[in-house]
C-alpha cells in the first residue's frame, strides 16, 4: 500500500510494470488473505514486531545507500529512500512510515480486520462449517457468535 501511496508516479502516462503489479499488489493480496484465512490470533503487545521490521528496513536502506548499492541504475532502492541526495527527507519518510503508518495499520487491522474475521470464523463454526478444523487458539461463543475487544487487548 505504501508503494502506491509514497513512490509510484500516478501523473504518468505508463501504466505501472507488470513487476511492480507482482511485488506491490499481488504480494498484497496474498498476504491480505493468509491473514485472513490464517486464525493465528493478534494481540495489541505485538505492534513491536511491524516497527521493528520498519526499523531493520529502513536502516537496511540507509546501509545500502552508503555501501554504494544501486537498484535499476540508482543509488537508491526508493526515490523516497534516496539518503544521498536528501538525507533528510528520507528520515522524514522512514520514521513517519515506521512510527506513524505501520501503527496505524496495525491498530487497523487488530480493531476492525480481526474481529470481523474472528465473527465470520464464529458463524461459520456455528454452522457447522468450521474452516480452520480446530488449529487455533481463539475459542469463539459459538451460540451468540459475539466476539469482544478485552481478547485483543490482552
Amino acid at each position: 500500500m505504501l508503494f502506491w501511496a509514497l513512490v509510484y508516479d500516478w501523473s504518468s502516462p505508463d501504466p505501472p510494470s507488470v513487476l511492480s503489479c507482482f511485488t506491490h499488489g499481488v504480494n498484497f493480496v496474498v498476504a491480505l488473505c493468509d491473514f485472513l484465512i490464517a486464525g493465528l490470533p493478534m494481540r495489541l503487545n505485538q505492534m513491536w514486531v511491524p516497527v521493528l521490521y520498519g526499523i531493520t528496513y529502513v536502516l537496511f536502506s540507509l546501509i545500502y545507500d552508503l555501501a554504494g548499492g544501486t537498484a535499476g541504475g540508482e543509488p537508491y532502492i526508493y526515490a523516497v529512500l534516496n539518503w544521498s541526495e536528501n538525507a533528510g527527507v528520507a528520515a522524514a519518510y522512514g520514521g513517519g512510515v515506521v512510527f506513524g503508518a505501520f501503527p496505524i495499520v496495525f491498530l487497523a487491522c487488530l480493531f476492525c480486520v480481526y474481529p470481523l474475521r474472528n465473527l465470520c470464523q464464529c458463524c461459520l463454526a456455528a454452522k457447522g462449517l468450521d474452516v480452520l478444523d480446530g488449529y487455533t487458539t481463539f475459542v469463539p461463543q459459538y451460540e451468540t457468535c459475539r466476539w469482544s475487544f478485552s481478547e485483543t487487548v490482552t
